[in-house]
Parts: C-alpha cells; structure tokens; sequence
C-alpha cells in the first residue's frame, strides 16, 4: 500500500507516523519500520510517501480468496 502526504500537512520538519491497533496508537519509530515491513520517502517537491507491506505488523488481514502469496 502506498500513501502520499502533501507537505504542507506536516508540522515544521516533522511527521510523525502512528499505526492504530485495536485502542493502541504505535509511533512507528525507524527501527520498528524496519522489522514491520514500512517505509517513507519524499518526492521532488517535498511530498511524503509512506509504503506498508501487506505481511506488515498491526495489518489487519481478513479472509480473502483472491489474495494470494506463494
């Protein structure tokens, strides 16, 4: 999954990315992207892409036949 963010929704330098699971708010921290499957990048323009694995932590997968990993 992908999600770009405008830059001017970030305050100053800083954008902080949280995962929610269940009532937990989870700052996604460098390291915890890492070993959970995230990334962020910025474009040309300043704009913020943020990548999620399907397989990643706090992914909430249901059962669905037309996903397939092999």
């Amino acid at each position: 999954m992908r999600l770009s963010l405008d830059k001017a929704l970030a305050v100053g330098d800083a954008l902080e990315v949280e995962a929610i699971h269940g009532t937990q708010h989870i700052v996604i921290t460098p390291t915890l992207a890492a070993r959970c499957g995230y990334s962020m990048e910025s474009d040309p323009w300043g704009n913020t892409r943020i990548y999620s694995s399907l397989l990643g932590c706090y992914v909430d997968n249901k059962v669905c036949s037309s996903l397939f990993i092999g």
